[in-house]
């Protein structure tokens, strides 16, 4: 993971930082989570960004590989 996101994440996480560059930001880690937050940006006359937080297991294959 890049350095850049690494932090962003851990700002998220840890310190709870709902706000980068003045854009709002939504973080769902579940189904209940996620339609809060897309109801949230639906009605919000504003910029949001919904950060959809999903498994890594379904994005292995995806990473190239060195020969390709």
């Amino acid at each position: 993971m890049p350095a850049a996101t690494q932090i962003f994440a851990w700002a998220l996480n840890e310190i709870g930082v709902r706000f980068v560059f003045g854009v709002q930001v939504a973080r769902a880690a579940n189904r209940a989570e996620c339609q809060t937050a897309l109801k949230q940006a639906f009605s919000s006359e504003g910029t949001i960004v919904t950060e959809a937080v999903v498994g890594e297991s379904g994005y292995n294959n995806l990473v190239l590989k060195p020969n390709k």
